[in-house]
């Protein structure tokens, strides 16, 4: 799953939202082209019971009264805290960490597991501390934002995100971890390869294949100061320092385009599981939108217009049009982007059944957030304000309907999907667990403070190993002050203050 952009791919320090895990979609800046023709389950869960499929509830004392719920809720307040919460993986479990409100990582970081959550002293060991910053609450300041790859502690790298006094401004160190601390590789530099880049840094991007395999992009834009954005060489390597050249490349332009891709801008795509590639973008020389495909492990791709030639998709960021992708397999995936039309904007979704392309498209008007791809094959649109359901590509004809009626996504909600495969959706005040039986709501609870409506104004939904749902949510106090919660369906033991 590709998410919508909204914005910017990744700021080089994360404000609230993107300490709560908000991800984005892949987006170009490409000027328009001129267009002639255009014309202006079961019952819900309680607070003593869960799904049998999830952890079951752990008999404790009663903590710290930190928040009450005119609705019983099912979810129970594990940690809260006036800094930014932020997971990330780890083996068997997740990561919980809390950034300060500049998004330095603070000492001492948690590990949640089906055991509960423990402090950890192992996960942040090896950082260096800021010299003149302490942590909310107890603990210190990292000297940066700290984010990994790989199955913590078994094996992982890592990146020190900071902006040192006379260096580069969102540079990185890199770590590696050896046995019982991380290790400090080099740095700092700009992103490593194995991050996703952002569109102000390195103009390179990188495509995941089976087997573990990547593709390094490089890119080269061609053209005047006022076409910065609209050509370009593309080449692909199979390392990322563009030594080895690989025999897979994207199509060039034949005729136009001063050379460049015939696809405009930088690779915007997916890798397919049986080693095909599907990547999306306006023709060079047409303006339509269309997909370039490489099936299976086949260098060479084709070129095809999307079904209705669709033009000039909508521009909202500053860095142009911005694709979302939802992949079921090699022969079932959906890209979608928006359109504008007189009274805002309405979704374009066409679907790949592997010989021809489907437009799907819904009735509907909204700003595409993201495609999530249930295991049942069904398409999810998650939309600004709401999310809509449709059967699959086995069934084009058949109708869109909400996905879970009288929820409201209010621009801050999100779709995931758990270790299963089923889809929740998450809005500011309740969760929303899909079934055979359609949509069973389990509200949050609220926080004292936050007022009559008992809402967050984010929330971000992460699944245990053992599919159970951890929730990290921001809340506004009434003296203006924020914080943050991390809600699960256990009873804890205690809670943790940070």
């Amino acid at each position: 799953m590709l998410r919508a952009c909204e914005g910017s791919r990744r700021s080089w320090f994360r404000g609230a939202s993107a300490a709560l895990g908000l991800a984005t979609m892949a987006c170009q800046h490409l000027p328009a082209i001129p267009n002639p023709n255009r014309v202006a389950r079961p019952p819900p869960m309680s607070s003593a019971t869960a799904s049998s499929r999830r952890s079951p509830v752990v008999a404790a004392t009663a903590p710290t009264p930190v928040a009450e719920s005119a609705d019983p809720s099912p979810f129970h307040v594990w940690m809260h805290t006036r800094g930014h919460l932020r997971l990330e993986s780890v083996a068997n479990g997740l990561a919980v960490l809390v950034d300060d409100a500049d998004g330095f990582t603070t000492v001492p970081g948690y590990v949640l597991d089906g055991n509960g959550l423990r402090e950890e002293p192992r996960l942040l060991a090896g950082f260096p501390a800021h010299p003149d910053r302490r942590a909310p609450g107890s603990g210190r300041s990292l000297d940066g934002q700290i984010h990994w790859d790989g199955p913590w502690p078994a094996s992982a790298q890592a990146v020190d995100q900071h902006m040192p006094q006379g260096g580069c401004i969102g540079c990185w160190d890199r770590y590696e971890w050896q046995r019982d601390h991380w290790v400090h590789l080099g740095g700092p530099e700009f992103l490593p390869d194995w991050w996703d880049p952002s569109v102000m840094g390195p103009r390179e991007s990188t495509v995941s294949l089976p087997n573990g395999k990547t593709l390094w992009e490089k890119f080269e834009f061609v053209g005047d100061s006022d076409e910065y954005y609209l050509f370009g060489r593309s080449t692909f390597f199979e390392d990322p320092h563009g030594l080895v050249r690989s025999r897979r490349q994207r199509a060039r332009a034949l005729t136009g385009c001063k050379g460049g891709t015939r696809l405009m801008g930088r690779f915007f795509g997916v890798g397919l599981a049986d080693g095909g590639m599907l990547s999306v973008g306006r023709d060079c020389r047409t303006g339509v939108v269309s997909a370039e495909l490489w099936r299976g492990t086949t260098n060479t791709s084709e070129v095809r217009e999307l079904p209705g030639r669709p033009r000039d998709p909508l521009d909202r960021s500053p860095f142009g049009d911005c694709y979302a992708f939802g992949v079921h397999s090699a022969e079932d995936v959906v890209v979608g982007f928006g359109m504008p039309v007189e009274d805002g904007e309405r979704p374009f979704l066409a679907a790949h059944t592997g010989q021809r392309w489907l437009d799907l498209s819904p009735p509907i008007a909204g700003r595409i957030e993201a495609i999530v791809r249930p295991a049942d094959g069904s398409i999810w649109l998650v939309l600004d304000q709401e999310a809509w359901r449709h059967p699959g590509v086995s069934t084009p004809s058949a109708a869109w309907s909400k996905a879970c009626e009288g929820a409201s996504l209010g621009g801050s909600g999100t779709v995931e999907l758990d270790p299963e495969g089923e889809p929740w959706l998450a809005t500011t005040s309740s969760l929303f667990e899909y079934g055979a039986n359609g949509c069973v709501e389990h509200s949050l609870p609220r926080v004292q403070g936050t007022g009559s409506a008992g809402q967050y104004g984010q929330v971000s939904l992460r699944f245990l190993p053992s599919s159970e749902p951890v929730v990290v949510a921001s809340a506004s106090r009434e003296q203006g002050e924020s914080e943050m919660v991390l809600l699960l369906t256990r009873v804890p033991p205690e809670v943790t203050e940070r």
